[in-house]
């Protein structure tokens, strides 16, 4: 649902099923230029199972009150000459404590807007939007996949582990999202783990951070230009060749396994399609065949 007016803009989704708005967004304008901005988001697209058969009062309660059910986020920007010089942002996402940040604009030399920067209170930047440049999709998603998996076996080569890897989860979040985090799994893990959902059973104190800010403005640009087309699967396609890259690249270092495989996965879309997600990131027939046996597939 749209609305709109001399003052604002207003976009409402709904999800079918369930009837509970999935994403409500609210662009206040100052002559014409934009003064604010303002969007929830529920999670599952509005469909959250454990949220049935309640009553809406009592939905709406939930999703505001559980920061795993919902993210907001809140901008004011500074105009100056008809365009927007400086702003501050306030997010509140799943897994990350709610934050301030400072916004920073910067333009070209014919006025055009080239990036948007965000200073953290609590420290880090992130490039929030980024100018369209010449270069391809496809280009792009090449060297964002070749750098990605550079990274992270740099990353691998420099840890430390009780013994050789035999599988890395690289989870990611579309359609805003397509830069991973790094779960190692290593053979005394994996002889503990009941299945394959690294971020629930490897404790994040040991996983791997890498700075999102260090592929800017290259990944800003590349989640806007899919988001903007709708081809999430080219984001997906992305993430998964980096991990294929890091497979076969881990396979006979010491700190690999034998049948050691790195994977890229969205558990809350992608879920049932695991065994596939391994094919496509490089796993053999043998090593899918193994993993069935201990019960991960």
């Amino acid at each position: 649902m749209y609305a709109y007016g001399s003052a604002e803009a207003e976009y409402t989704e709904f999800c079918i099923t369930t009837q509970i708005p999935s994403e409500y967004i609210r662009l206040a304008l100052s002559d014409g230029q934009p003064a604010s901005f303002q969007r929830l988001r529920v999670q599952c697209r509005g469909a959250p199972p454990d949220l049935r058969g309640m009553s809406p009062g009592l939905q709406a309660e939930r999703i505001l009150s559980d920061p795993y059910l919902h993210e907001i986020e809140i901008e004011a920007y500074d105009l100056q000459d008809g365009r927007v010089q400086s702003g501050w942002a306030w997010t509140e996402a799943p897994g990350i404590p709610p934050q301030r940040s400072m916004l920073a604009y910067s333009y070209s030399d014919d006025g055009k807007l080239q990036r948007i920067v965000a200073n953290s209170e609590l420290g880090g930047t992130r490039t929030v939007f980024a100018a369209r440049t010449k270069t391809s999709l496809k280009q792009l998603s090449s060297t964002l996949s070749q750098r990605i998996a550079g990274r992270i076996i740099e990353a691998l080569q420099k840890a430390s582990f009780d013994s050789p890897l035999v599988v890395v989860e690289l989870p990611y979040h579309p359609p805003d999202n397509y830069f991973p985090g790094v779960v190692p799994c290593t053979q005394a893990d994996a002889d503990r783990m009941a299945d394959l959902c690294l971020v629930v059973a490897v404790d994040p104190k040991r996983w791997i951070e890498l700075v999102e800010e260090d592929f800017a403005p290259d990944i800003t640009e590349f989640a806007d230009r899919i988001d903007y087309i709708e081809q999430s699967q080219t984001g997906a396609k992305m993430v998964r060749q980096a991990a294929r890259m890091v497979t076969e690249f881990g396979r006979g270092q010491p700190w690999g396994a034998e049948n050691f495989v790195a994977f890229a996965i969205d558990w809350e879309f992608e879920g049932g399609d695991l065994a596939e997600i391994l094919k496509e990131c490089g796993a053999d027939g043998k090593t899918l065949r193994e993993w069935k046996q201990r019960g991960w597939l």
